[in-house]
């Protein structure tokens, strides 16, 4: 139903018993087929548009059909485009707020001495006004702040912090409950009488491209999940003394001398990610953009008259979606 405008349907047909013999295995709890106009004259446009009243979550749905032809021949076309907005869970009552459920968010480190958060960071209301996406927006360079020293070592972008504020970081502001989603179909079919109804040629178009986004909490991975950002030293796991780092050569973007590991705590320097800033992901679980069915011509004889077209005989397409047009119900 999705595939095409609903002005194209001409009838949809219900077989309540099993039509496995037509329609293969699947078939055992009945079929739906649904039936599209082949003799649509003129033209037909159409908007809807919905909102709700908490939270301003729209939908929009418009559509466009035409068609021509004579006594042999005849074209028709619709196109169809549908979108509606994501709900997050900031925007309804029983999924916000959801705080002191995490200290690991971006912008928010600690070390040996204390925690800390971006200068200007907000964690209910993430991000806020944060003084700048990176250290290294602010003076702060490679390989500069020595081991012990911690964050207290970038004073113009971290700023001490106590548990109970990193405590009132807001999950929901970010997630979705709903997907962002948006379709765009389009269809045609087309076909001409040779020798009247006993010779007849049609072809038919099928385009159809879907995106769907949700929106996730990117939290960033830290040195207890084992990242590793190497310095110019490490602290050695039997001794818990500083030693040369022999692991490789530093990290271009790692502000401490020292490496950041599962170890770093003994040196008084137990870090998560030094730059991890929150990104907003946008998962797409998208179709392929082209679902098209081929334009192939069938010839065929034709007993009867008064002939409705069924798509699911007539269009090959290319999707990993579904564009089959009669759907098999299982008992």
């Amino acid at each position: 139903m999705q595939l095409f405008p609903t002005a194209l349907i001409s009838r949809i047909e219900v077989l309540k018993d099993g039509a496995s013999a037509l329609y293969g295995s699947e078939a055992v709890g009945g079929v739906v087929n649904i039936f599209t106009k082949d003799d649509f004259q003129g033209a037909e446009l159409g908007f809807r548009y919905g909102t709700t009243l908490e939270g301003a979550v729209a939908e929009r749905r418009g559509y466009a059909v035409a068609g021509v032809g004579n006594e042999t021949t005849q074209i028709t076309a619709g196109m169809q485009y549908y979108e509606i907005d994501p709900v997050f869970q900031r925007q309804r009552s029983y999924s916000s707020p959801e705080i002191a459920l995490t200290t690991n968010f971006g912008g928010s480190v600690r070390d040996a001495n204390s925690r800390y958060l971006i200068i200007g960071e907000d964690p209910l209301h993430f991000p806020g006004p944060i003084v700048a996406n990176s250290p290294f927006n602010v003076g702060a360079t490679p390989g500069s702040i020595a081991p012990g020293v911690g964050y207290a070592g970038i004073p113009q972008f971290y700023a001490p912090a106590t548990l109970g504020k990193v405590l009132t970081f807001d999950t929901s502001q970010i997630p979705g409950n709903t997907l962002d989603t948006a379709r765009t179909n389009v269809i045609a079919s087309a076909d001409h009488q040779i020798f009247g109804k006993q010779l007849e040629i049609f072809g038919n178009f099928l385009y159809s491209n879907s995106d769907y986004q949700a929106f996730l909490n990117a939290q960033p991975l830290n040195t207890n999940s084992g990242v590793i950002i190497l310095g110019s030293v490490r602290v050695d796991p039997n001794t818990g003394n500083l030693v040369p780092e022999n692991r490789g050569a530093p990290a271009p973007f790692n502000p401490f001398q020292q490496s950041l590991d599962a170890f770093s705590g003994a040196a008084r320097s137990s870090f998560p990610h030094p730059i991890a800033i929150m990104r907003l992901i946008r998962v797409f679980l998208t179709t392929p953009t082209a679902s098209i069915g081929s334009l192939a011509v069938f010839v065929r004889r034709l007993p009867l008259t008064g002939r409705l077209k069924r798509l699911a005989t007539t269009a090959n397409t290319t999707s990993h979606s579904s564009t089959r047009t009669s759907s098999m119900l299982s008992s």
